[in-house]
């Protein structure tokens, strides 16, 4: 009905989906008509839903706009560049409708692309995952990071899968996805012989999002066998949900699991997580590792981190080790655990450890074993 109101003036006015609409304005010049859509906000703020009770629920949207023929003279490339425009804006501040921007849309259009892949994905739970290596400091398999790897046409990456998960608000569907499809995967690493019997199964839990207990509940009905090997890595990258969190802890200390802080050092609230969450295992980000050796700052991060996981009985693992230089100084250092392509690069079957790398770490582990004595 708000909406009807742009007829008045000239335009046409559809339902296009469940939610959302078209409308096609025309008549006047570029700012007449930004002036009508800025009077139908203004008339749209002012406008609510009368419940019983006396309760009143305001009305919002978000849109997009897209210009003809500025930004495309054919109705579907307008209509396509609109739609982009109104997912930016639920992708952001939201309650506001922002114009198309070509240079958005070279660097974000993946997020129109890839809602089908995307959305074929969740339903039918079948992805695949490599393997990354997880090493002590004497070359030994402590475990392996479940790493998802979406083979998608218009998604590069598992970043981009994830940006467009969050901004079709489907992350508790991808989290769920991440514990049956990666256990899954261990389940067939297992069954060919691949797997050991005590390695531990690192898998990334996206903080701001949670399983349902009946979900979790049929989860142990299926991968008992591998639960108690778990390290669920809590994503700092990721806005934390505390009930949520509490959650996962709970349930994974119920299952014998650990819990590990990921990509700490570089994401929200380092210090306030740390004290929260009181993790088994701090993953030390690879913006930290990188250079280590050689920039006094990044040790004087590093042994905080290690003084204040000594007294706690926190385990340090260092991640994005890529280097024999970082790995050395790292071992000197007094962490336990290493991950890294210098150690292992990520694999679709599970891979034994290069022999080199093995003698290379209980070299640096000897050493530093006999500077401490």
């Amino acid at each position: 009905n708000c909406l009807k109101r742009l007829e008045e003036e000239g335009a046409i006015v559809s339902r296009y989906s469940g939610d959302e609409f078209v409308t096609l304005i025309y008549g006047g010049g570029k700012e007449e008509i930004r002036r009508r859509v800025q009077s139908f906000m203004q008339f749209l703020q002012s406008t609510s839903l009368e419940m019983k009770g006396g309760y009143q629920i305001p009305v919002r949207v978000s849109g997009g706009m897209a210009w003809y023929p500025d930004d495309a003279v054919d109705f579907d490339t307008l209509l396509n560049y609109a739609d982009f425009a109104m997912y930016m804006v639920k992708h952001s501040v939201k309650g506001i409708i922002m114009e198309f921007d070509s240079n958005d849309y070279s660097n974000n259009s993946y997020m129109l692309a890839g809602r089908e892949e995307l959305n074929r994905m969740l339903e039918t739970r079948e992805v695949d995952f490599a393997f990354q290596p997880i090493t002590r400091r004497d070359g030994s398999v402590f475990g392996y990071e479940l790493l998802m790897r979406p083979n998608f046409t218009n998604l590069k990456g598992i970043k981009e899968v994830l940006n467009l998960a969050r901004a079709q608000a489907k992350l508790t569907q991808m989290e769920t996805l991440t514990w049956y499809a990666g256990l899954k995967a261990v389940e067939k690493q297992d069954q060919a012989g691949a797997l050991g019997q005590t390695e531990r199964l690192f898998i990334n839990s996206i903080a701001s999002a949670c399983m349902s207990k009946e979900e979790e509940a049929d989860l142990w009905n299926r991968y008992s066998r591998y639960l108690s090997r778990v390290v669920t890595e809590l994503t700092e990258g990721e806005p934390v949900n505390q009930e949520y969190m509490s959650r996962k802890i709970a349930v994974t200390k119920k299952w014998n699991g650990l819990i590990a802080i990921d990509d700490f050092g570089a994401g929200y609230n380092s210090e306030t997580v740390l004290l929260d969450m009181a993790p088994d295992i701090i993953k030390v980000d690879m913006s930290l590792v990188q250079r280590i050796h050689e920039d006094p700052n990044r040790q004087l991060i590093l042994n905080n981190i290690l003084d204040f996981a000594g007294q706690n009985h926190i385990t340090v693992l260092a991640e994005g080790v890529e280097t024999k230089e970082e790995l050395e100084f790292l071992i000197q250092c007094g962490v336990e655990l290493f991950q890294g392509y210098y150690i292992g690069r990520p694999q679709m079957e599970i891979r034994p450890i290069d022999p080199y790398i093995v003698r290379k770490m209980q070299d640096f582990a000897q050493k530093s074993d006999f500077s401490q004595k």
